[in-house]
């Protein structure tokens, strides 16, 4: 049986004197040790694709192809924050986003820079987290369980990258544009 002593102390069988914050780290003992940042890079300008709007804010299935990226993230209990880093004329287009999806984990949104290593520094510079993910927004197609596994290897080993096997039909074309093989 365990009894209230006075505020801050609880006596627990065996006599030992322990601090609520004691206690609490037992009760929450299953809790995980770690705040892990999401650094969701969208600031790029999907030149290749050829189109007028930039890739993060085409839409899939009514969603921007950036929601379904921050979904993935917002809907796995190992994050803790997303920071959305973005060009700067889409900072308040990112709010609206979150704000119209849901995406409750967002705590900043952040002006990218020059390069992608720029744009991925302003990010990790904003996070809050001793662990630290990082995503390109226009990689919708990733999972909760996806982001929990990578995360829980990173918290392991120390670095985790996750991978999945190429299924895709390779073909090699001539300079006419021709398949030879």
């Amino acid at each position: 049986m365990v009894k209230l002593v006075n505020p801050n102390k609880w006596i627990v069988p065996f006599g030992a004197l322990i601090s609520l914050k004691e206690v609490s780290k037992l009760l929450n003992s299953s809790k995980k040790d770690h705040f892990v940042s999401a650094v969701i890079v969208a600031a790029g300008s999907g030149t290749r694709m050829k189109i007028p709007q930039r890739k993060q804010l085409v839409e899939i299935n009514d969603m921007p192809v950036i929601a379904h990226t921050l979904k993935a993230f917002e809907n796995t209990d190992i994050i803790d924050e997303i920071v959305i880093v973005t060009k700067e004329e889409d900072i308040l287009v990112m709010m609206d986003i979150a704000k119209e999806f849901c995406i409750s984990k967002v705590t900043e949104i952040v002006k990218g820079g020059a390069t992608r290593t720029d744009s991925v520094k302003n990010g990790i510079n904003a996070a809050k987290g001793d662990i630290v993910a990082i995503h390109d927004g226009v990689r919708p197609c990733i999972q909760p369980v996806h982001v929990t596994k990578t995360v829980e290897a990173a918290i392991k080993t120390g670095a985790a990258a996750l991978g999945c096997p190429v299924t895709d039909t390779l073909k090699n074309v001539d300079e006419k544009g021709i398949i030879t093989h």
